[in-house]
């Protein structure tokens, strides 16, 4: 599955769309680019082959509004590795205010070790 970032995502318009998907990390914005980050949200709701991780991101009002238009099954849970400890990550997304939805797609999907 390649990855890119929203500089690239351009280019996922001439991928034809029966190929691959894609998962485009950290929300779109490894700089944590909020604007960059809302803006992808219209990419996952409006393209079934992108993804994205809930790694690096900082705002929680931004991953609630992706899981809110584009489902919590377009949103992969990233621990963006050595970078962050995985246990800020884990509380981030087990925090009360994601969605019931978004944790039980989640917890379903994914082995948290803490």
């Amino acid at each position: 599955m390649p990855v890119y970032t929203m500089s690239r995502a351009r280019y996922l318009y001439c991928w034809p769309r029966d190929i691959s998907d894609f998962i485009i990390p950290h929300l779109g914005s490894f700089a944590d680019d909020s604007q960059a980050q809302f803006a992808l949200i219209d990419h996952l709701v409006r393209h079934p082959n992108i993804y994205t991780d809930t790694a690096g991101v900082r705002r929680l009002d931004i991953l609630e509004q992706a899981i809110r238009l584009a489902g919590a099954r377009k949103i992969l849970y990233g621990s963006d590795g050595a970078w962050v400890h995985p246990g800020i990550e884990l509380a981030k997304v087990r925090a009360p205010a994601l969605s019931r939805e978004a944790m039980r797609v989640w917890s379903s999907a994914t082995i948290f070790c803490a």
